[in-house]
C-alpha cells in the first residue's frame, strides 16, 4: 500500500450518535459513528437497515427537542443524542 496516497485520503468527519425512542423500534444504546453530512433520509434507512424492518419505515430525529431540518453537523456541537419517532407516530418522543 503506498502511504502517501493513504495520506492524502481523508474521512469526512463522523458525530458520535446515541438513538433513544418510545417506539417499538429499539437500537441497542450504544454510541454510533455517523457521518457529519447525513440528513433525515440517511438516519431513517440506518434505521430500517440495522432493524432489518419488512417495510420502510420513515422516521422523524429530535436532537435536543428539535426536529432535525438539515445536516447533523448543522445542529451538532460534538456527541448527539437522537431521538426518534415514526412520522405515523405524533408526540411520543422528548
Amino acid at each position: 500500500m503506498n502511504m502517501a496516497a493513504s495520506s492524502s485520503t481523508t474521512m469526512p468527519p463522523s458525530i458520535p450518535v446515541i438513538f433513544s425512542t418510545k417506539t417499538p423500534y429499539q437500537l441497542p444504546p450504544q454510541k454510533f459513528m455517523i457521518p457529519a453530512s447525513w440528513r433525515r433520509f440517511q438516519l431513517s434507512q440506518l434505521i430500517n437497515t440495522a432493524l432489518a424492518l419488512p417495510r420502510v419505515v420513515p422516521f422523524d430525529f429530535l436532537i435536543r427537542g428539535v426536529l432535525l431540518g438539515g445536516s447533523l453537523s448543522e445542529v451538532s456541537n460534538g456527541e448527539v443524542s437522537l431521538s426518534r419517532a415514526s412520522s405515523h407516530d405524533t408526540g411520543t418522543c422528548e
